[in-house]
């Protein structure tokens, strides 16, 4: 009988063992999911800005040559 308690006192140690790695594991996959979602926000940031130059680049000597064409 005290073999199969002291195995039950165990077990139980081993399963809250595995319960803290398991919280452990829960907020460090929480933290990498709010990187993921500023690096995905980043990436939107960065695409406007680069449509916003190109766009730019592309209007800038039409705009150049209207300017001049005023003085």
């Amino acid at each position: 009988m005290d073999d199969t308690r002291d195995k039950v006192i165990a077990l139980e140690v081993k399963v809250e063992q595995l319960s803290d790695t398991v919280e452990r594991l829960a907020a460090a996959i929480e933290r990498l999911t709010s990187l993921l979602d500023q690096a995905k926000g980043a990436k939107w940031a960065i695409g406007l800005m680069l449509f916003a130059g190109g766009a730019l680049s592309s209007y800038l000597p039409t705009l150049v040559r209207w300017l001049v064409a005023l003085r």
